[in-house]
């Protein structure tokens, strides 16, 4: 006659392991994000398809009255409004994964044109737009000041994606100032040049190597970041 004992230990059982438990939470909390990112990605498509259609008939208001009509500020408007609204959707594609980063050679000069080009024709209210050196503010409102040298180098990068983080940045500098009247927000382009290897802080860059870079710079003289803040940047 044989016997058999079978000995169930509260370390080894799974039901009751805590690491066994903190596997499965983790495991549930990938399958919850991984579901919210497709319903953003399915949100972002569906929004930026009436997008699509809203800022077409936009454009054809816009293009069908004068600049003195008594609409053509709420036109503009309209078209800030529609603009940002498809940031929003493009921040919520990111998010969902949706989006491929496409590292190709890109034009130093052609980029910076591109940004300046983007606030003459989607103009901000109260911001006046200007070039190189100025007296001062106006009264009101707030100068966006672009600076870089005559000309300058390739880079390499998305440009869709650098166009939007850098229009992210200086909207942000932009509002800033709103509580600073009057601002002033200066956007300059230099090369600048690495001599020593510089360790960062990043999710996927742990250091710059020496060598020449392209130095963009936002600055702007608004209220800044709240010291207690400051350490969640």
């Amino acid at each position: 006659q044989s016997h058999c004992v079978v000995v169930l230990s509260p370390l080894h059982s799974a039901g009751r392991n805590p690491v066994f438990k903190r596997r499965q939470r983790l495991a549930s909390l990938n399958e919850k994000y991984a579901a919210l990112g497709r319903m953003a990605g399915g949100l972002a498509h569906d929004f930026n398809n009436l997008l699509t259609v809203v800022i077409g008939g936009v454009h054809l208001l816009k293009d069908s009255i004068t600049d003195e009509h008594i609409f053509i500020d709420n036109v503009g408007d309209i078209e800030q409004a529609v603009e940002r609204a498809s940031g929003l959707t493009h921040k919520l594609l990111t998010y969902a994964g949706k989006t491929r980063l496409r590292c190709e050679r890109l034009e130093g000069d052609e980029v910076f044109a591109q940004l300046r080009q983007s606030y003459v024709e989607n103009p901000r209210p109260n911001v006046h737009l200007i070039n190189g050196s100025a007296d001062g503010p106006p009264a009101a409102g707030v100068v966006l000041r672009f600076v870089k040298p005559t000309s300058l180098a390739h880079l390499w990068g998305d440009q869709s994606e650098l166009g939007f983080a850098l229009r992210e940045l200086i909207d942000n500098a932009v509002e800033a100032c709103s509580d600073n009247r009057p601002g002033l927000v200066t956007v300059t382009v230099r090369p600048e040049t690495l001599k020593r290897r510089l360790k960062i802080k990043s999710n996927t860059v742990e250091q710059i190597n020496p060598g020449t870079y392209l130095l963009i710079e936002i600055k702007d003289n608004g209220v800044g970041i709240a010291p207690e803040a400051l350490s969640k940047v």
